[in-house]
């Protein structure tokens, strides 16, 4: 709608979708928590969802795409495109009872003085939507049509795609694979809080069976022709065991399956969000209860799902610096790995930055600075000053830690960008390693020592008067 009534182009803007919550919400609520991202077709169903029952105010915020999303743009693919049809769709029947309510999402484009900032009401937010015993409750086309799937067919209709975007399983669902499948009913048993085994699983035919014997729920799929694809055969979402029996295991309940959970329907994963959001936001959505820790690592599950592992960062850093170079003229960087193709190091200077400093004063300040992640390093770094005394970053390089070879190393890469010259001075901490490699690479510049670093060396040595 945004990209339709703005007339934005695809290919040079994108649309991030985000809303608040009220004050009174926000009383029950962490303060610092941040506004709820919504990123995928899942999470837009979901806040579709609780329109139903509580009103917020979506924000629209168009954004310029950096220069590699213009240029690495992918074809849409037709699954997509029949998915945000039939979800266009099934919005189009509510329109014509539900225009008041369409008013109030963006009715933000109004609201100059903040009138009706307190008027909602978000006391139920993250709560599934209670369907209303004397309103008859609204299928979707797969409930009101059900296609049946024979072995002959081909496809599945778009409308079981539509389903995909919620949490439940319907016959005529397809998976890309198997193990996609199984995710499904894990996240499924997480939510209704009972266990499943695998009775039986190989490349023909995947049945899972509550793990209460005796149970009529089930679940039975078979590929599609010569495919690796899914479907779902057989459904039976009754259970005939025991409350208290079915919910007594919850092996399911891990934090990998909980961040798939928490990143296809709750909320964003930026650095705003913090464990306790984590878990207060599964609570109110799922009734699912989290200590910290389990928190902590399901929003690092959830990351990790978005962001990628740090071994494929790693891996994809080839590509990375090679986008970096095409996008930036004049960049310079250097990787280097180990006999067994590892890394090592890494140095990266802009174009901007080197096409800059001529016009810098001729003093470089160089220091190093430890990384927390999974596998440590240091980072080291160059940097100038401008005429209205601001820093200017000139280099950076990544490498195990601060010693003689990761120094020289970085100094080398760095008279590739400014050379050695009688008037330039290199300040740095009093680091044995800086003033060895100083004195190989840059032979003629004069090097001095931080009076900060000096400072802080003279208070912790030499104590009292």
């Amino acid at each position: 709608m945004v990209f339709e009534d703005f007339k934005v182009d695809r290919n040079i803007y994108e649309v991030e979708l985000s809303y608040m919550f009220s004050k009174l919400m926000r009383l029950k609520l962490p303060q610092d928590t941040p506004p709820v991202s919504v990123g995928t077709s899942r999470q837009l169903h979901e806040f579709l969802n609780q329109q139903k029952t509580e009103n917020a105010r979506l924000c629209v915020e168009i954004k310029k795409k950096d220069v590699k999303t213009r240029s690495s743009l992918p074809k849409r693919k037709k699954i997509d495109d029949d998915l945000e049809e039939n979800l266009a769709d099934q919005e189009e029947d509510d329109d014509d009872d539900d225009d008041e309510d369409i008013g109030d999402i963006f009715d933000y484009c109004d609201d100059s003085v903040g009138a009706s900032s307190d008027d909602e009401n978000f006391t139920l937010y993250g709560k599934l939507p209670q369907p209303d015993e004397h309103v008859e409750e609204k299928k979707t086309p797969l409930e009101m049509n059900p296609t049946p799937v024979t072995k002959k067919a081909k496809g599945i209709p778009p409308t079981v795609k539509l389903e995909l975007s919620s949490l439940t399983l319907t016959v005529g669902q397809q998976y890309e694979t198997k193990d996609e499948l199984e995710m499904r009913c894990k996240i499924l048993s997480v939510l209704h809080h009972f266990d499943f085994n695998v009775d039986r699983s190989d490349p023909e035919m995947l049945v899972i069976k509550c793990w209460i014997e005796g149970c009529s729920w089930r679940v039975r799929a078979t590929p599609v022709g010569d495919s690796t694809q899914f479907t779902i055969r057989k459904y039976v979402a009754e259970h005939t065991c025991s409350v208290t029996e079915r919910s007594a295991s919850a092996r399911k309940a891990t934090p990998n399956i909980l961040g798939v959970l928490y990143k296809d329907f709750v909320g964003s994963v930026d650095s705003m969000v913090k464990p306790k959001h984590v878990s207060h936001a599964m609570n109110l959505r799922f009734g699912i209860k989290m200590d910290y820790s389990k928190a902590h690592r399901t929003l690092k599950e959830a990351r990790k799902l978005v962001r990628g592992s740090a071994e494929s960062g790693y891996a994809e850093l080839p590509t990375y610096l090679h986008m970096i170079r095409r996008t930036n003229p004049g960049t310079l960087t250097r990787l280097e790995v180990d006999e067994n193709q590892r890394f090592k190091y890494l140095f990266l200077a802009f174009g901007a930055s080197i096409n800059g400093f001529p016009y810098m004063r001729k003093v470089i300040v160089v220091d190093g600075t430890f990384l927390k992640e999974k596998y440590k390093g240091t980072l080291l770094t160059a940097s100038a000053q401008d005429g209205n005394f601001q820093i200017f970053p000139i280099a950076f390089a990544v490498v195990d830690t601060e010693n003689n070879k990761s120094w020289e190393w970085f100094f080398r890469q760095l008279s590739n960008v400014i050379p050695d010259d009688e008037g330039l001075a290199i300040i740095s901490d009093r680091h044995k390693a800086i003033a060895k490699a100083i004195g190989k690479v840059y032979p003629m510049a004069s090097r001095g020592v931080c009076t900060y670093h000096l400072y802080k060396n003279i208070l912790q040595r030499f104590r009292g008067r």
